[in-house]
């Protein structure tokens, strides 16, 4: 199969259990497993080296988009939450789960103009030695005005629509009715 219809060896691994669950003679191939697993272990040594780069992706369309989309506070909500996470994001590496656990109010400008904030774990997995984890980072201002985080940040946290949610609400908001929770299933964590 490997040769005749070109699998590769871990494809062929998988079929393994499949076979001897549904060999009729069992007994047999119990006694020469090791050579099939031997077989195996050559092939994969044989094969050629995978390439795990993905493909290069150009962001410039989307930097592009979000230029266009004002940084100020007469924005429409749902303009800026697409905006405003997005540079976060990249600004500070992070991901949509730890974006929704910035808590909005508790992120700090400092007269620098610099974005302070921390992510706090509170997931079993997202601990060390029984202990939460806390990402704390610092963004400084963009020169590309249309595309600064800080800029954004100030224009989302000051948003008239925003003005009525709780103090401990989250990063990301319900730009349709933002009194009203977010669902969260929608962002991995």
């Amino acid at each position: 199969m490997h040769y005749q219809f070109g699998y590769s060896s871990s494809t062929l691994r998988s079929f393994r259990p499949s076979i001897l669950a549904f060999h009729q003679n069992k007994v047999s191939l119990d006694n020469k497993l090791h050579l099939v697993n031997n077989l195996l272990d050559t092939l994969a040594r044989r094969e050629l080296p995978k390439q795990s780069h993905r493909p290069t992706i150009g962001i410039s369309p989307t930097l592009n988009h979000l230029r266009q989309i004002s940084t100020s506070m007469t924005t429409p909500l749902p303009f800026l939450q697409k905006k405003q996470p997005f540079l976060l994001a990249m600004a500070a590496f992070l991901r949509p789960s730890d974006l929704h656990r910035i808590v909005l109010q508790s992120a700090v400008i400092n007269d620098n103009f610099q974005l302070t904030s921390q992510v706090v774990f509170q997931k079993k997995k997202k601990t060390h030695d029984h202990r939460r984890i806390i990402k704390s980072f610092t963004i400084f201002l963009n020169q590309d005005r249309s595309l600064c985080p800080v800029r954004a940040f100030i224009a989302l946290r000051n948003h008239p629509s925003l003005s009525c949610i709780s103090a401990h609400s989250s990063l990301f908001v319900n730009s349709r009715s933002p009194q009203e929770p977010l669902a969260t299933s929608i962002i991995p964590t």
